[in-house]
């Protein structure tokens, strides 16, 4: 028998399916070198190329890296300390100006009672300053309107004028001079050996009174050399001699309490306390 040919579209078809599967396999070919070109450019600009780095010199003395690191933080150290001890401006203040006068008189300068004077052998602080000589300044800095005046009769038929002040304006003065936090314990206290101060139902008394018995003559002097201001504080100094007379042999004797230094300090407002005095070698 004669065997039957097979159809031409069959054939046809199986050329085309093969043209086709031969193209895919030129362009799988022809991307996967185009991919590892790719590849090849991106490796290419990532190496480093060695011959182009500069050659850096190797210290192998540890001494020098070490020396070199220890100056380095001594000059860090050494710069540091220069500013950590800057020290402020000093202005010289004119001690003929109201404000240094005003604080200059917060300082007592005459009492019989010496020890009731800020100018000792110690320093003395405003918190350490005893009650009655925080009581004594405030009265020798009250101003007239602070005060009113009676006049009664002693035994004797004889006039005495009293001044009067309230303790409030007593504890307004003593924070002006003293600072706002000042303690004071209202009391009477004696000025001098002829004048006392009554303390009695919220009312000081100042008045004068015939004394008996002999009264040694006391006498201080005083100079203002010169006053300065750093930052927030003022300083004010000054010399101090104190004469009294011994009555045991009838002689003055001089007792030169040297030279002082004064410290104020500055209030929020912008004003100025006392808060120590202090004696100095020299200014």
């Amino acid at each position: 028998m004669k065997q039957k040919k097979e159809p031409i579209n069959l054939k046809f078809t199986i050329v085309v399916l093969l043209f086709v599967l031969l193209i895919f396999a030129v362009f799988g070919v022809f991307l996967y070198h185009i991919n590892k070109s790719i590849i090849k450019y991106e490796n290419d600009n990532n190496i480093i190329d060695e011959t182009n780095v500069p050659d850096v010199p190797i210290n192998t003395n540890s001494n020098s890296v070490s020396n070199t690191t220890q100056n380095t933080s001594e000059n860090t150290l050494e710069n540091t300390l220069e500013q950590d001890t800057i020290v402020p401006k000093v202005e010289t203040l004119d001690i003929s100006s109201d404000l240094v006068q005003k604080l200059y008189n917060y300082i007592l300068k005459k009492s019989d009672y010496e020890e009731n004077l800020v100018y000792l052998d110690k320093k003395i602080t405003n918190e350490t300053i005893n009650n009655k000589l925080k009581l004594m300044t405030v009265f020798t800095n009250l101003e007239y309107s602070d005060i009113y005046e009676t006049t009664t009769e002693n035994e004797y038929g004889m006039s005495i004028t009293h001044t009067l002040f309230k303790n409030e304006t007593v504890e307004k003065k003593a924070k002006e001079i003293f600072g706002p936090s000042v303690s004071i314990v209202h009391e009477s206290c004696p000025i001098h050996f002829t004048e006392a101060i009554d303390y009695k139902n919220g009312i000081y008394d100042c008045y004068s009174y015939q004394g008996g018995g002999i009264t040694p003559w006391e006498s201080s002097s005083f100079e203002l050399k010169k006053a300065e201001q750093q930052e927030n504080e003022i300083y004010i100094y000054d010399t101090y001699t104190h004469v009294h007379e011994d009555l045991e042999n009838m002689e003055k004797t001089t007792t030169n309490k040297g030279f002082y230094k004064h410290t104020f300090k500055k209030n929020l407002d912008g004003s100025y306390y006392w808060y120590c005095t202090e004696p100095i070698d020299e200014f």
